[in-house]
């Protein structure tokens, strides 16, 4: 069924340039709590819950809602909310979460079907394929070999390892072990935050702590060729000194990437590029605007607008910062913290708290 798109106006300031102050507008989804917004090339695909059970919802540039039918098989996936969605070569890939259990753990569940269709089926798996004592949380949906994956983590005796899910069938698995580069061990524990795709490489963000100087964190990216094959990239801070220093978003088109995170306190981006031998460049680093909050983990988003950067930042005052051609940055406010962004070729869309809202990027 397709509904009519309904819209409620807020004001929103730019800093700098107070002439082009975009209007936040907030996007009625008839009950649906998002929680992951993905554009495609004609709309965008918001995920979420809706009266206590998962729920999909497509919509259009030109307004129109249309309602994914969704169905579930696992008991936890029937009131699952979805978190990550992918649109990958006609084929959606989609995963779930609830809490429960004696222990409350998240409970993760997978969907897989096509947009052309509008339908998402949850395939049960074995308990251990994303659960158990060693379970970790799950990043998102990528591509690897033209074949989806999940990428997420789990944990060991002396911190998190990267792993990546892959399918067959509808049967999820991964490997029992990680390779040495994205698995913590004694001296250093790693941290991943999010997940993209350079073409055919798989760019993971996070942070690499070491553990015997003094406890020194790194921002940086971790580059794969396949499953097995990784290296770890640090990204230069723009200052020195204590607090956190990690990356926490990444977004790519083609050979071309910018990753975001905070360091010391300052909101900050690089931009990444591979050469077709997954050799990378990195720029130096960018500061964004922005003072951190008294969030002890500070968080930064990033999606792409014609190879520009739109930046979700989660500082005291959350903004939006958009790069321009010249290479200089705009900066206006957003109606509150961010989960989720999304741009389409001159709009961006933002989850804060259960509401999507949508604006237009101004022209720099």
């Amino acid at each position: 069924m397709r509904h009519a798109l309904l819209v409620v106006l807020v004001a929103a300031s730019l800093s700098g340039c107070a002439a082009e102050a975009p209007t936040w507008r907030a996007v009625d989804l008839d009950g649906l709590s998002p929680s992951t917004v993905t554009a495609l090339d004609d709309g965008l695909l918001v995920g979420g819950e809706r009266n206590s059970a998962p729920a999909l919802d497509r919509i259009s540039s030109d307004g129109d809602r249309e309602s994914f039918h969704l169905i579930p098989h696992d008991p936890y996936a029937r009131t699952a909310s979805l978190q990550s969605t992918a649109h990958l070569g006609g084929q959606l890939t989609a995963i779930g979460v609830q809490t429960g259990g004696a222990h409350g753990n998240p409970r993760w569940t997978v969907w897989q079907g096509t947009l052309a269709a509008a339908k998402l089926t949850n395939h049960p798996q074995s308990f251990f394929t994303f659960g158990g004592h060693d379970a970790g949380p799950l990043l998102g949906v990528a591509s690897l070999n033209d074949q989806p994956v999940i990428v997420g983590s789990r944990t060991t005796s002396t911190g998190s390892r990267l792993v990546v899910y892959t399918v067959q069938g509808t049967t999820w698995s991964a490997p029992t072990a990680s390779p040495e580069i994205v698995s913590s061990n004694p001296t250093r524990e790693l941290g991943f935050s999010a997940v993209a795709n350079a073409g055919a490489l798989l760019v993971i963000a996070g942070d690499d702590l070491s553990l015997h100087d003094g406890l020194q964190q790194r921002p940086v990216i971790w580059v794969g060729t396949d499953a097995q094959h990784w290296t770890e990239i640090s990204l230069p801070k723009p200052t020195q000194g204590t607090g956190l220093a990690l990356a926490t978003g990444v977004s790519c088109t083609g050979a071309h990437c910018w990753v975001v995170g905070w360091v010391h306190g300052t909101a900050t981006a690089w931009q990444v590029r591979f050469t077709a031998d997954a050799k990378a460049t990195v720029s130096a680093p960018i500061t964004l605007a922005g003072e951190a909050s008294n969030d002890t983990s500070p968080s930064a988003l990033v999606a792409l607008s014609d190879g520009r950067a739109v930046v979700a930042v989660n500082a005291s005052q959350p903004s939006i910062s958009y790069g321009c051609l010249d290479g200089s940055w705009r900066n206006w406010n957003t109606p509150g913290e961010m989960s989720a962004v999304a741009t389409t070729s001159n709009r961006v869309a933002i989850i804060s708290a259960t509401q999507l809202w949508e604006a237009t990027i101004p022209n720099c």
